[in-house]
Formats: C-alpha cells, sequence, structure tokens
C-alpha cells in the first residue's frame, strides 16, 4: 500500500465531519487534535514498518515521546497546512526525554515531513505558546523547509547515524 492511501484510510476512519475543500486528505483539518496526534503516530509507526524497521509505540499513551524506532525515541507532530500555506507544529518540549522530533505537515494532497534531534531544537525558531511560560513551544515550517514523505527512511538514517557520530 502506498503511504497517501494508507494516510487517507487513517483519515477517513477517524473524521469528526464530513465537509471540507477538494484533496485526499482535506478531511485531516476537521480532525480533533487528539484524532490528528493519533493518526500521525499511527502513520509514522506504519511508514517505519514498511521500511523495515523496528518500531513499536511508546509503553504509555501519556509520556515523554510517542514512538522507538531503531532503538530511538520518536515524539511525533503533526499539522496541516495553515492558510499561508505554512505548517505550525504545537506543543514542542524540548526538556523531555526524546532523541528525535519528528513533525508531519500534511497538504491537501502531500505529505511532508522533517526529523530534528533533541540537540537541534535549541537552533529552530520556537516561539513560546503562552506568555510568561518556557515548556511548551511552535514551530512554523514552510514547505521549502520540509522533506517530502518519500525521504523518511533516508533522513532517519542521516540523523540517528549524525547524533551517534
Amino acid at each position: 500500500m502506498k503511504p497517501e492511501s494508507y494516510l487517507a484510510n487513517l483519515i477517513r476512519k477517524r473524521k469528526d465531519l464530513e465537509k471540507g475543500g477538494p484533496g485526499l486528505f482535506r478531511d485531516i483539518k476537521f480532525l480533533s487534535a487528539t484524532g490528528k496526534g493519533q493518526i500521525a503516530e499511527d502513520f509514522i509507526l506504519w511508514l517505519a514498518q514498511q521500511h523495515k524497521m523496528q518500531a513499536e509505540p511508546a509503553p504509555s499513551r501519556v509520556g515523554e515521546y510517542d514512538l522507538i524506532i531503531d532503538g530511538h525515541t520518536i515524539e511525533v507532530k503533526m499539522a496541516s497546512e495553515d492558510v499561508d500555506g505554512n505548517f505550525q507544529f504545537n506543543g514542542i518540549r524540548h526538556d523531555t526525554k526524546y532523541e528525535i522530533l519528528c513533525v508531519l505537515g500534511i497538504k491537501p494532497e502531500q505529505i511532508y515531513f522533517n526529523l530534528y534531534h533533541i540537540s537541534q531544537l535549541k537552533n529552530l525558531p520556537l516561539t513560546p505558546m503562552a506568555r510568561r511560560t518556557s515548556t511548551l513551544f511552535k514551530l512554523t515550517r514552510t514547505p521549502a523547509l520540509l522533506l517530502p514523505i518519500t525521504k523518511f527512511k533516508s533522513a532517519f538514517t542521516a540523523i540517528t547515524k549524525s547524533a551517534t557520530a
């Protein structure tokens, strides 16, 4: 099964509303935040398994990371395209125990992603989500700063090799 087909099926299973604009992934905008998060985690888990990577959910649904892929702890954040064509990934923490942040950006017909090692987060343009707090941040990315989903395996290999070098 193609990644696009699998993600579209996950979205259809979890959608809350029946309306939206054109596009294979159009319904993603109408899901609850919890629904979006679960779809993102399920999709990245499936994608890693399709690439013959050792992948499993975190031991707890509520914890400091979402997945374990090839022995690395992964936090997954998903955003749909905003009116300016960007993606805003919310709820990013850099004071927890995950190794890699995986951001998944969904346009109506395309899937983008990027991976950041926890040590890279301090160099990203993170914005506090609320005044007077420094625990939850948001990260805005343009599609040009993300990769097509077909590059997942090579990007994962590259980031894990550079982290251990």
